[in-house]
């Protein structure tokens, strides 16, 4: 322990007598020395128990993720149930609205052999995506949406399940290859609001999307709203009437030499229109280019499925289009990861619970603005539409090439079909290592059956798999209530006083290290109940200091059943 609790001030070897003088001697030297081995010695030993409570608090993590996994995977089976069951109501629920005659429980729910035959389908839908892509390319923009709602979060709706996610992305693929092979104009591929670019926005609303846009944008987007009255306007037009409302409310009347209603090269060759434009458009780069910055850096926590599609864009348009450059490229890419993902989220992050509602007149326009940079950087800039935007031309000859490596990067990502073989490949593996290990807890089982002192968990002797001496059951070996009872084995019953004579237990051994307690009634064959135990089941309850077994009649101590057993049980060497 450190000194400091071992002696008061007084005895302090650092304090001396002579307040003026700082001059040590060998003696206190070596007792300073030591003192601050102690404490290195304490703090050692504090964060050796701290990684101790570390290493066992993951490992109970560990645990607990695996049950949940579990949980999950029951789930999905009620899910499948449930969709039967509703499956049922809205056929009855429509045959109502036509029939007027109909009994209410008359089919109200669908024989046996149509709920297999819809069951085998919905198992079909979801494990062959190829169906599903091929309905997708069959329906309307007005039915897509509909479609969409029962693919995304219905049959697929397990949005972290990884399984659930890699067929979903099977069926993306699928789409996307019939898109880019009826496609007859590059400039027309993923750009069009078709039922492919739809469900490819549908995609990037489930929750890992959302996730990461929160993440990323939301501490930019709500730095920027702060300023309500930041206004950034850059369009001539607007800045003019703007400027000659605020001369109006000013000096009551407007000069001639501005009037309302000028066309938008008039308001663009003003002066002070431009000075007014010119700082807005420096600090309308900076922020996007701050932006830009951080949307890079999050590389690596863009959600894999996002990541996977880019991936396949890239290589859809590589085959049908071998000599396009890799600019064209990057601009379908961008086209998706900003146009789809990235956008809707800056210009309208209310939607995407980014921000507490919705931002005030001037934020929203420069969120807005700020998205068109990005869209004009990403995708091949068009500023036919807007010749104001080409004012910020700028911002995207400045980092064309930055962003066209990150979009080449965000491709840079394994096909999940390697991921499924190595996860094949480990189940295998635990399979393999579970056979194993109930060898090896049988083997345990017999070895403490035995009271051998050693060879316990040897599976496997001079490269030949050990079998275990087939043993013969042993007992039944008959007590008594009252002998379990004045043995202090019985701890509790809840057996009337005057039944209690007729009741005795039977305790047998089948196979080494496994008993059978069963309770049994005078003059009836069967027994009342039975017990399966296994001695490393009792020993675990020992350990954690659960004394009582409950046989539902009776409550057993757990120390001296197995003391019981071995009793009976242990054969002498």
């Amino acid at each position: 322990m450190s000194s400091f609790t071992d002696s008061g001030p007084s005895s302090d070897p650092r304090r001396l007598t002579n307040r003026n003088t700082n001059r040590y001697s060998v003696n206190q030297l070596y007792s300073m020395a030591a003192e601050n081995d102690t404490d290195i010695e304490d703090d050692l030993s504090r964060a050796q128990k701290r990684l101790r409570d570390l290493k066992a608090r993951i490992s109970a993590q560990s645990k607990k993720n695996f049950v949940l996994e579990r949980d999950v995977r029951y789930l999905d089976s009620r899910i499948a149930l449930l969709i039967q069951n509703r499956m049922a109501l809205d056929e009855q629920n429509e045959v109502q609205q036509h029939l007027e005659e109909i009994e209410p429980n008359e089919g109200a729910f669908p024989p046996e052999r149509r709920l297999t035959q819809y069951s085998n389908l919905f198992f079909l839908l979801q494990s062959e995506p190829r169906h599903i892509a091929s309905l997708c390319r069959l329906v309307s923009l007005s039915e897509i949406d509909t479609l969409l709602q029962t693919v995304m979060f219905t049959l697929y709706g397990n949005q972290y399940e990884s399984r659930e996610e890699h067929l979903l992305l099977t069926m993306f693929q699928s789409v996307l290859s019939a898109q880019f092979e009826t496609a007859t104009e590059f400039g027309s591929l993923l750009r069009a609001n078709t039922p492919v670019s739809r469900m490819m926005t549908t995609y990037t609303r489930r929750g890992p999307g959302q996730s990461y846009l929160k993440s990323v944008l939301s501490d930019r987007i709500n730095g920027l709203i702060e300023h309500r009255d930041l206004n950034l306007e850059i369009n001539p037009l607007k800045v003019y009437e703007q400027m000659v409302t605020q001369i109006e409310e000013e000096t009551g009347t407007l000069p001639p030499n501005l009037p309302r209603g000028v066309p938008p090269e008039t308001a663009a060759a003003n002066p002070d229109v431009q000075a007014i434009i010119a700082p807005r458009l420096t600090m309308l780069m900076e922020i996007a280019n701050s932006f830009l910055l951080t949307i890079i850096e999050s590389m690596e926590s863009a959600p894999y499925g996002i990541r996977w599609i880019c991936k396949q864009i890239r290589s859809l348009t590589r085959r049908k289009y071998p000599d396009a450059t890799d600019y064209a490229i990057c601009s379908l890419i961008g086209g998706f990861f900003f146009l789809r993902f990235v956008n809707p989220a800056v210009v309208t992050p209310q939607a995407f619970m980014l921000v507490d509602g919705v931002p005030a007149k001037h934020p929203r326009r420069t969120l807005t603005l700020i998205a068109k940079m990005l869209q004009n950087l990403a995708n091949k800039p068009s500023y036919a539409k807007e010749q104001y935007m080409s004012s910020l031309n700028p911002f995207v000859e400045n980092n064309k090439a930055r962003i066209n490596l990150f979009l080449n990067n965000l491709c840079e990502v394994g096909d999940f079909y390697d991921t499924l073989e190595t996860i094949c490949d480990h189940n295998n593996y635990l399979r393999g290592q579970l056979e194993q290990y109930k060898a090896y807890l049988q083997n345990v089982r017999f070895a403490a059956d035995k009271g051998a002192a050693g060879g316990v968990g040897v599976l496997a002797y001079g490269g030949k798999e050990r079998r275990q001496p087939k043993t013969a059951p042993q007992g039944p070996v008959r007590y008594t209530h009252a002998q379990l009872e004045k043995e202090g084995i019985i701890v509790e019953s809840n057996v009337p006083d005057n039944r209690r004579p007729n009741i005795y237990f039977n305790i047998s051994s089948p196979t080494p290290g496994t008993f059978i307690i069963a309770l049994h009634y005078k003059g009836r064959e069967k027994a009342i109940l039975e017990m399966d135990l296994k001695i490393d089941d009792l020993l675990e309850k020992q350990k954690d200091n659960k004394h009582l077994l409950d046989l539902e009649y009776v409550q057993l101590n757990v120390p001296k059943v197995l003391a019981l057993l071995n009793k009976i049980f242990s054969k002498k060497k």
